[in-house]
């Protein structure tokens, strides 16, 4: 039960301030022992909460309009609504079966309260009926309901849905759905939404999908993201139906991945690693479907263990396989262990001794100079140099004409391989000697392609 502390605070989370005075007022009325009139002031406070509530819903829904208008028809006549009006929004599901019931109670209780029917009314009752008008009712923005969510749930057949494919237009779209919906009603919503995202039906597959995905895109309502965590990462990922939505929350949303269990964490590598290997190469990287865009989305946001200890060998994947991804480079800042991996990745490459692969390297590399040029600090930067110098000594030719024009299409990076070397020799000559086992030609190399 509410102790005097407790009342207190709840008063301050009433939504509406007029009837936060009200409730502050029975408040006083409790605290000087008078308890009938703390039930009666708070049964008036709340059916003028929940009429105010109806009138905003009416607004948006037309069952709930014809209740408030029936409902503000016979309170201007003066006659008794209250028991209607909570027939009516069971009957509508407009409330809950629980708060349905609380209010038939508050409203026998008043009742008893109000007239000389010779109940009195005990602290306790006073409590009871303070706390459950304000935690289920005052402090709340609106109904409960899942009419409204069966309403977004019959807007998924409509084309024009979402006007736009661009993340923030459908989360904007999402919210702007959501703003009548009380969070109470999340679970129902997105377990019926996760429901249709295989539909036959491509519009309404579409939409439900969009949805999701802008329900959680830059989202940290735990309340809606542990729904999506338990209802789709963890209970659809042994289903190949819902992969691609799965990639697409977790690029949408990282943290939909915090507290997710071993076994999961098991599933969703091999949904990852099979998504990189299937992959269309025409497939944008930015697109939330892409392993390119979901690892992008972890960079910064997950602790670089989350990704190290369970998406190792995907990641590492990702990056053999997307090497020369721009939207890859431009996000790996944001993480320092997705960015050594790279670099790891990078040199070998760069160095390989198979000539097709040093090759391709040397023939694709400028395509990302400028974003290199980023994330490379001087002693990367001299390593890469080292490298295709190593694949130039194999012959490779692609690395070999980088050498001799003097690694003239890649001038920054070529110029902090120069700092290196002038600034700190015994650091280059270090990663000299790791690169081609010895540092003998050490000098001459850097004489004839790098000074």
């Amino acid at each position: 039960m509410a102790k005097l502390t407790d009342m207190e605070e709840l008063a301050s989370k009433i939504i509406d301030k007029n009837v936060q005075s009200y409730m502050r007022e029975a408040l006083t009325c409790y605290m000087t022992g008078a308890y009938r009139a703390t039930i009666v002031l708070s049964y008036i406070a709340l059916f003028d909460d929940i009429l105010a509530k109806l009138d905003v819903l009416a607004k948006v829904n037309k069952k709930a309009k014809k209740i408030y208008d029936e409902v503000s028809k016979k309170r201007g006549n003066q006659e008794v609504f209250e028991s209607d009006l909570i027939n009516q929004l069971s009957s509508n599901n407009l409330l809950t079966s629980l708060d349905s019931t609380f209010l038939d109670i508050l409203r026998q209780l008043r009742n008893k309260a109000a007239h000389p029917s010779g109940h009195k009314p005990s602290a306790e009752e006073a409590r009871f009926i303070y706390f459950e008008s304000i935690n289920r009712f005052l402090s709340k923005e609106i109904l409960s309901t899942t009419q409204l969510a069966d309403e977004i749930l019959a807007s998924t057949v409509n084309k024009n849905l979402f006007p736009s494919t661009d993340i923030t237009t459908i989360a904007k779209v999402v919210r702007k759905e959501l703003e009548n919906i009380h969070p109470d009603t999340y679970p129902y919503l997105i377990s019926k939404l996760i429901e249709k995202v295989p539909s036959s039906d491509g519009i309404v597959s579409k939409n439900t999908s969009f949805f999701i995905t802008g329900l959680t895109f830059d989202n940290n309502d735990e309340r809606i993201v542990s729904v999506v965590r338990r209802m789709l990462i963890e209970k659809k990922s042994q289903d190949e139906d819902y992969f691609t939505m799965i990639i697409r929350s977790i690029t949408s949303n990282p943290i939909v991945l915090e507290t997710v269990d071993d076994v999961t964490f098991k599933r969703l590598k091999v949904i990852i690693q099979e998504r990189i290997s299937e992959v269309d190469s025409t497939l944008e990287h930015s697109r939330f479907s892409h392993p390119v865009s979901m690892f992008s989305s972890m960079c910064g946001v997950l602790n670089d263990e989350v990704i190290s200890n369970n998406f190792e060998t995907e990641f590492s994947s990702a990056i053999e396989k997307f090497l020369y991804s721009s939207y890859l480079l431009n996000n790996l800042s944001k993480s320092e262990y997705a960015k050594e991996k790279y670099i790891e990745i990078l040199m070998s490459k760069a160095g390989s001794s198979d000539f097709e692969v040093a090759n391709k390297f040397a023939r694709t590399c400028y395509t990302i100079i400028d974003e290199l040029d980023v994330i490379l600090t001087d002693q990367n930067a001299f390593k890469l140099i080292v490298n295709l110098l190593r694949a130039a000594s194999w012959n490779a030719f692609g690395a070999k004409d980088l050498r001799n024009a003097k690694f003239q299409s890649m001038p920054a990076i070529r110029d902090k391989a120069r700092a290196l070397d002038l600034n700190d020799k015994s650091e280059a000559k270090k990663i000299y000697k790791e690169v081609f086992g010895t540092d003998t030609d050490y000098e001459n190399l850097m004489g004839k392609y790098v000074r």
